[in-house]
């Protein structure tokens, strides 16, 4: 919600597009800035109902979380992403370009999706 009002706009309106494309529920994750500009569209105010969470402890159930996460994504591959990504922006670029991504061998879920198909 950092972008000017124009961009905010056009991306609840991309949210009210998802949900009515989609047909299923959406899921909204953010900080009470977030939930005020949801707020501030009548129609995507009635789609989501505002829950708040506590923050997360240390735990039992937050390390379930986080070994249900390692176990589901393949964190090995996003870490070597990462990494690559910060030598890039540590020798001096300002923007991680797609053309690095793609001589990473970086391939986005959608093709991973066609790939696997």
């Amino acid at each position: 919600m950092s972008g000017s009002r124009d961009q905010q706009r056009r991306f609840l309106n991309l949210l009210r597009w998802l949900g009515n494309e989609l047909q299923i529920p959406l899921v909204a994750v953010g900080t009470s800035e977030a939930l005020r500009a949801i707020q501030s569209d009548d129609q995507l105010a009635n789609r989501f109902t505002p829950f708040s969470l506590p923050p997360w402890r240390m735990d039992a159930e937050y390390l379930r979380l986080l070994n249900t996460l390692e176990a589901m994504l393949p964190l090995r591959e996003l870490v070597g992403l990462v990494t690559a990504a910060a030598v890039a922006v540590k020798a001096g670029e300002e923007h991680i370009r797609m053309e690095k991504l793609d001589d990473m061998g970086f391939m986005p879920p959608t093709e991973r999706r066609r790939v696997a198909g």
